[in-house]
């Protein structure tokens, strides 16, 4: 089987499928939501930081918008895993 003749990925030539599913479940079940709430605690503590620290220099407002937007794209994550959740449970 070639990956010209399957629209599976090369890596499920190399395991089986049941291995592949409980790899995938492990990722969307364990993995993503622990990196993030991670994430999110990570930014809300940095975007703290760079507010105490003030907003006198261009590079603290890029820092503190940075870590505006990635704790953004942790909470959209967040509720990306919930939605999946509640998609496998209905």
């Amino acid at each position: 089987m070639t990956y010209e003749d399957s629209n599976f990925s090369i890596a499920q030539e190399f395991i089986n499928d049941a291995a592949f599913h409980y790899i995938v479940i492990a990722f969307q079940m364990i993995i993503n939501p622990v990196l993030g709430i991670t994430g999110t605690c990570t930014n809300l503590l940095n975007s703290a930081a760079f507010y105490k620290i003030g907003f006198s220099d261009g590079i603290t407002q890029n820092f503190f918008i940075l870590s505006i937007s990635d704790g953004v794209l942790s909470v959209m994550a967040l509720v990306n895993f919930l939605s999946g959740v509640l998609s496998y449970s209905v």
